[in-house]
């Protein structure tokens, strides 16, 4: 997080202005009180601060405070909140309303942002090994942008998923999630709304991190009117 440090009023620094800032936790506690919140102190643990002390150039309106989060530390079920007060400054007086800050930090994973849609095909069943021929099928290359949401440290949520020819939004898998396996990078794709939802065995379902590359292949009511999305791929 990075956090501007700035002289209120029309002039510039005439010198170097020298702050110094300090953590005040019992701001996240008011905050929580007053706007009938909840957010979670941020432990010392989660993050590192190189310095406490922001130098304005002279010439110059800001400054930026510098915290550094480190995620492996950080609970992904929890939203948290860092408050920051100004504690002196070698020039001038602190501002009553701008001298200190609640910060929330809602925590991402590393497959978290927006994707386009590179390749993939829905396939339709009206009933098992009969396909519908209706315009719902076809490719998804060139389909509107998906969203990955943070679940938790490994986990997704995928939204904005269209039927092929970027037909309407597809239905019947609420909550589509993707659970990728840190170590080989394989991907579980599933859903809350629809426990049929899996992979389609002895396919690809995984997670490239050097080109941040999302390849799927996925089914669902695979007993009744099946529905399938192969080689569905999406790129960061």
């Amino acid at each position: 997080m990075v956090i501007p440090i700035k002289i209120v009023g029309v002039n510039n620094a005439k010198t170097d202005v020298k702050v110094t800032i300090k953590i005040d936790e019992s701001l996240v506690q008011k905050y929580n009180t007053d706007q009938k919140d909840n957010y979670i102190v941020l432990d010392a643990a989660n993050y590192t601060i190189p310095s406490y002390e922001v130098v304005i150039p002279k010439g110059q309106k800001s400054g930026n405070f510098v915290v550094k989060l480190i995620g492996t530390n950080i609970d992904f079920n929890n939203t948290y909140a860092l408050g920051l007060k100004i504690e002196s400054v070698n020039i001038g007086v602190i501002s009553g309303n701008f001298g200190e800050i609640v910060m929330a930090t809602v925590p991402k994973n590393i497959y978290d942002g927006i994707y386009t849609v590179e390749d993939g095909y829905v396939q339709r069943y009206s009933s098992p090994g009969v396909p519908t021929t209706d315009a719902l099928n076809g490719t998804m290359k060139g389909n509107p942008d998906v969203t990955l949401s943070t679940i938790n440290f490994d986990t997704v949520e995928l939204t904005n998923l269209k039927w092929g020819n970027n037909g309407n939004g597809v239905a019947g898998i609420d909550n589509l999630r993707l659970t990728v396996d840190p170590l080989t990078n394989l991907v579980t794709v599933f859903a809350l709304g629809n426990a049929t939802v899996a992979n389609i065995p002895g396919t690809v379902n995984k997670y490239d991190p050097v080109t941040k590359t999302f390849t799927l292949n996925f089914d669902w009511n695979q007993t009744s009117t099946k529905r399938e999305v192969t080689n569905l791929v999406i790129k960061y």
